[in-house]
């Protein structure tokens, strides 16, 4: 059983793991994907952000390069690894979301992978 499950290893749910790892909560990232920034690498090649690099990173970890820069999407895969690590978030991948009940104060996840519990979701 877990404090928290966070569901989505995107940039939010590493956002999150990130402040549940300060708090030393016992928690899991899930995401049906095999690797972070998987969704990233799958975008077109030419792709680079609207948003400078300033505001594109995460709490705890400056994204790299000219702050006034545009970051490719390349960079961001590299970075939300470099985050993962860095903060050693514990990420159970391939692991996709069928169900999820709220029952005598828990909430149940069920996935693909088998069954979650949590006071938080």
């Amino acid at each position: 059983m877990y404090d928290t499950i966070v569901i989505g290893a995107g940039q939010a749910g590493l956002a999150t793991g990130y402040y549940l790892k300060k708090i030393k909560q016992n928690f899991l990232i899930i995401d049906k994907g095999k690797e972070v920034g998987e969704s990233w690498m799958n975008r077109y090649n030419s792709l680079v952000l609207f948003t400078p690099r300033m505001y594109n990173a995460l709490p705890g970890l400056t994204l790299e390069g000219e702050m006034h820069g545009f970051p490719r999407k390349d960079e961001i895969v590299k970075y939300l690894k470099q985050y993962v690590n860095r903060f050693e978030l514990p990420i159970q991948f391939q692991t996709e979301v069928v169900k999820i009940e709220h029952q005598q104060g828990k909430f149940i996840i069920e996935t693909n992978q088998g069954t979650f519990q949590s006071n938080q979701v």
